[in-house]
């Protein structure tokens, strides 16, 4: 019994951890970064935006990521672009455009007309 706990402690050593959800990741992110409070704001947002898929493509490919950045106005994000840069590039729009996440969707349901309304995902 002590030999098979030994392996199974050795074995488990190696075990790679569970993959994060962007979710996930997103939350963690906001937590180093000390705005895990504008969190449901960023959430709400980015659910809207691309379902949370950072490799989301819309507006016949005029936006990308999560929030959907927008490269007719900001250009290219360097690819791959990475759930932190994502997070940070975002956070930095949010901030210069809106005061912050929450005053962004605070805007995004105001003029939600205007982005198309929220989309129904299927």
């Amino acid at each position: 019994m002590i030999v098979f706990l030994i392996i199974f402690y050795i074995a488990s050593i190696g075990a790679s951890p569970p993959e994060l959800s962007t979710q996930e990741h997103a939350l963690i992110l906001f937590q180093e970064i000390g705005r895990e409070d504008e969190f449901p704001c960023a959430a709400y947002i980015f659910e809207r935006e691309s379902r949370w898929d950072s490799n989301a493509v819309g507006d016949n490919g005029a936006s990308w990521g999560l929030g959907q950045r927008n490269t007719r106005v900001w250009g290219m994000p360097p690819l791959p672009w990475s759930i932190k840069d994502q997070v940070d590039w975002f956070t930095w729009y949010a901030d210069n455009r809106y005061g912050g996440w929450c005053g962004a969707m605070e805007n995004w349901e105001r003029n939600r007309e205007a982005y198309g309304g929220y989309r129904d995902w299927e």
